[in-house]
C-alpha cells in the first residue's frame, strides 16, 4: 500500500528559549590539613565561612615527633585560605586522663601551604605563659583551649636568615622596628663546612631592610662544654640577598683580634659575644672580581683609594681550565674603576710546595666589565721574559710576584718607534745596531716583537735572519736590535 499523504499545508512550529541567568564556572578546591592530637580523641572540624563542612573524629599522629595526621577534604566550589577555620571543641580530659589539645602544623589549598604559626593566623584557645587561653597573633600551632585557627593569605614581608649555631644551643631572635618578631631555639648547621639552616619568617605587612636586626642572646658555655657563637651568612628580603659581611652592616658582638667583642662595620659574619646584625641598603658601588689562585694559597685584596677594603682568602678556581671563582664586595659609596686595585700580597710557596700565583680574568663594577688584559690595565708584579717580575701595561692576567691590577690607569707607557729609517753600515763591521725609542712616556716595561725581513740584502748571504723580543724596562726610553752581518 501506498502511505497515506496528508493533505493541507505544513504547521509552523516556534521555538521559545528562556534566557539563563549568568553563571560562574566553579572548580573544586582540595584542602589537606596537617594535624595530630595529644590523646587520640581529639575533634577537629573545618570550618568554611563560619560554617562546618567536615569533621575528622579521634585525630591521631605524634606531635612530640612531629608526625602529624593528614586530613582530606574536598570542597565543590573554589576557596582562598582567608575563607578557612580549624577548630577544636572538645577539649577536656580524655578517657585515659590525658589533657586534650590539638596540634595543628599547617593546611594545604590547591597544594599552597599555609603555616599555622605564621604572623598572618589568628587563633582563639593558643596559650600565652602568664595569661593562658588566649585570642591573636600568637604565632603557635597549638590549641590547648577550644577554639580555631583562622587562615589567610600572607601579603606581608619574607624574610629567610641562614644561620649556623656553633654548638646547636644558639638562639636566634629576629627583630623588627626593635621588636623580638620571632625565636629560633638550637640553631643547627655546620659553619666550618658553611652549611646554613635556613630560618623563615613572614612578617604582617611589607618590611625594609634597615628596619631588620638579628639577634644572638644566649652567649655562654654549651651543655658539651663548647663556646655558643653564633654565624650568620646572609639575610633574604622578599627575594632579595643581604650578605652579612657587607660594609653597610652594623654589628654588636663581632670581634677584632686584639680587642674582643666589639661594635661597628666590622665586616664579619660571627657573633662571639650576645649582640645583632643591623642590616641596612647598600648605596654604594657593587664590585665582582673574577680570580683563581694556581696552588687555592692565594690573597686577593681588594683596595680603593690605596685603602685595603676587603680580602679572600685561600682564592680556588682552575686558571688553566679557565675557572674562576667570582669575589664580591659592596662598597659604602660609589666608586669608579681608576679607585679601584686589585692586588697580591702573599706570594710564596705553598703548602704543598709549590709556586703561589694569582690569575684574575677581570673586574665587574656596577654591572660593567673590566679586563684584566685590556691595553689601560697597569700591573705590578706581571712577567717579562729578560726582566722578570716587572710593571706596565702588559696584557697580561697574571702576577707572578706581590703586585696589582690598577684599571683604566693613567699610566702612560710611551710608544716604541725606530729610530731611524736608514742604518749604513761596513760589510765587516759584523753587526748592524737597529735604534728602537720609546715616546711620549716611560711608566711601566713594554716590549715589542721583530723579525727581518728580505728586500736587497738576502738572509744567509748578506746578513742572519734575526726575530726576537725588544724590551724596555720601567723608565727606560731606548734599546738596539742587533742584526749580524755578513
Amino acid at each position: 500500500m501506498r502511505p497515506q499523504q496528508r493533505s493541507g499545508c505544513a504547521r509552523r512550529r516556534t521555538l521559545k528559549f528562556e534566557p539563563l541567568e549568568s553563571r560562574q564556572l566553579l572548580a573544586a578546591t582540595p584542602i589537606e590539613i596537617f594535624a595530630a592530637g595529644a590523646t587520640g580523641e581529639e575533634t577537629l572540624e573545618l570550618q568554611i565561612d563560619g560554617a562546618t563542612v567536615a569533621t575528622f573524629t579521634n585525630v591521631g599522629g605524634d606531635f612530640s615527633s612531629r608526625a602529624f595526621q593528614q586530613l582530606s577534604y574536598v570542597h565543590p566550589t573554589d576557596v582562598t585560605a582567608n575563607q578557612i577555620r580549624v577548630a577544636f571543641n572538645n577539649n577536656g580530659v580524655s578517657t585515659g586522663g590525658g589533657d586534650m589539645n590539638l596540634h595543628v602544623d599547617r593546611i594545604e589549598v590547591n597544594g599552597t601551604s599555609f603555616e599555622t604559626e605564621a604572623p598572618s593566623v589568628f587563633s582563639v584557645g593558643t596559650a600565652v605563659f602568664g595569661v593562658g587561653c588566649t585570642s591573636g597573633f600568637i604565632q603557635d600551632e597549638t590549641l590547648w583551649c577550644n577554639g580555631y585557627f583562622q587562615y589567610a593569605e600572607p601579603t606581608g614581608s619574607v624574610i629567610e636568615i641562614d644561620a649556623a649555631g656553633w654548638t646547636g644551643e644558639e638562639t636566634l631572635e629576629l627583630e623588627i622596628d626593635g621588636n623580638v618578631v620571632a625565636s629560633f631555639q638550637n640553631v643547627g648547621g655546620d659553619q666550618q663546612n658553611r652549611i646554613f639552616e635556613t630560618l623563615s619568617y613572614t612578617h604582617t605587612g611589607p618590611v625594609s631592610i634597615d628596619q631588620i636586626r638579628v639577634a644572638f642572646t644566649n652567649n655562654g658555655v654549651a651543655a658539651g662544654g663548647g663556646d655558643r657563637n653564633l654565624t650568620v651568612d646572609k639575610l633574604t628580603l622578599d627575594g632579595t640577598e643581604y650578605e652579612t659581611e657587607a660594609p653597610s652592616v652594623f654589628s654588636v658582638g663581632t670581634a677584632v683580634f686584639g680587642v674582643g667583642c666589639t661594635s661597628g662595620f666590622i665586616q664579619s659574619e660571627t657573633l662571639w659575644c650576645n649582640g645583632y646584625f643591623e642590616y641596612s641598603q647598600p648605596t654604594g658601588s657593587v664590585i665582582n672580581i673574577f680570580a683563581a689562585g694556581e696552588t687555592g694559597e692565594e690573597r686577593v685584596d681588594l683596595s680603593i683609594d690605596g685603602n685595603i677594603v676587603a680580602s679572600f682568602e685561600n682564592v680556588g678556581g682552575d686558571p688553566f681550565a679557565r675557572n674562576f671563582q667570582t669575589l664580591s664586595y659592596t662598597h659604602t659609596t660609589t666608586v669608579t674603576i681608576d679607585q679601584i686595585r686589585v692586588e697580591f700580597n702573599n706570594n710564596g710557596v705553598s703548602t704543598g710546595g709549590n709556586d703561589m700565583n694569582l690569575w684574575v680574568d677581570k673586574v665587574e663594577l656596577d654591572g660593567t666589565t673590566f679586563e684584566s688584559e685590556a691595553d689601560d690595565t697597569f700591573s705590578v708584579g706581571s712577567f717579562l721574559p729578560g726582566l722578570g717580575c716587572t710593571e706596565g701595561t702588559l696584557l697580561t692576567e697574571t702576577l707572578y710576584c706581590n703586585g696589582y691590577f690598577e684599571y683604566q690607569s693613567n699610566a702612560d707607557p710611551g710608544t716604541l718607534q725606530l729610530g731611524t729609517t736608514a742604518v749604513s753600515v761596513d760589510e765587516d763591521a759584523g753587526t748592524a745596531l737597529i735604534p728602537v725609542v720609546r715616546v711620549g712616556g716611560s711608566d711601566g716595561a713594554v716590549s715589542l716583537n721583530y723579525t727581518t725581513v728580505d728586500a736587497t740584502a738576502i738572509a744567509g748571504q748578506d746578513y742572519a735572519l734575526t726575530a726576537g723580543q725588544a724590551i724596555l724596562g720601567p723608565g727606560v726610553t731606548s734599546t738596539n736590535i742587533v742584526v749580524p752581518i755578513f
